[in-house]
């Protein structure tokens, strides 16, 4: 059985996709991520978007450039849109969530 902070940060990593897929240049900041989370009720610490990018990162999903002052910018890659819209799975990642 999961525990509900696994079952939490999975959804956070599926969302965080799906809002670099609909940007139109698939990348986003990690401040804008967070206020995004927030409006899908996950308000979390700057630092965990910012664990989560760099899981995200680690699974080949996105690309992670640091800009320095704290900032960190994701791009989604091929293979991170994929999962985004359902076509593959990673271990640690929620299934899509339908988004308006």
């Amino acid at each position: 059985m999961k525990r509900m902070k696994d079952v939490f940060a999975e959804q956070q990593r599926i969302i965080i996709l799906q809002l670099m897929y609909q940007d139109s240049d698939y990348s986003l900041n990690d401040q804008i991520l967070q206020k995004a989370l927030d409006l899908f009720g996950h308000a979390i610490s700057i630092d965990r978007i910012d664990a989560h990018l760099r899981f995200l990162e680690d699974c080949d999903l996105v690309e992670v450039d640091d800009l320095g002052h704290g900032m960190l910018v994701a791009k989604l890659t091929r293979k991170g849109m994929d999962v985004a819209q359902g076509r593959s799975r990673v271990d640690g990642i929620d299934r899509p969530i339908p988004m308006e």
